[in-house]
C-alpha cells in the first residue's frame, strides 16, 4: 500500500462475517489503485491487473461479499479497457 489516506477503507461493500468473503484489506488497496488509475488516466494499473487479481478468502472475520466485488472489479475493468484503446 503506497501510504494514501483511502476515506473507503472497510466501507466500499457489504461485508460477510459467517460465509466466505474477500479480504477487506487486500480489496481495498487494489480497488483504491484502480479507482486512482481511471480517474487520472496514467496507466498505472492496467484492465488485465484487475482482470487477473485474486484475492485470499476469508472467515470468520469479516470480509467484502464476493459478488458485489467481482461486480466492480468488471466494471473497474472495462473502464481501463476503454482508457487504454
Amino acid at each position: 500500500m503506497d501510504g494514501t489516506y483511502d476515506a473507503q477503507a472497510g466501507t466500499r461493500f457489504p461485508t460477510t462475517k459467517w460465509r466466505e468473503g474477500y479480504d477487506v484489506a487486500s480489496v481495498d488497496e487494489l480497488v483504491a489503485r484502480a479507482e486512482r488509475a481511471v480517474s487520472f488516466r496514467d496507466g498505472s494499473v492496467r484492465s488485465e491487473d484487475v482482470e487477473q487479481v485474486r484475492f485470499a478468502p476469508v472467515r470468520w472475520r469479516t470480509g467484502y461479499d464476493m459478488d458485489a466485488v467481482d461486480t466492480h472489479l468488471e466494471q473497474l475493468a472495462s473502464q481501463l479497457k476503454d482508457i487504454e484503446s
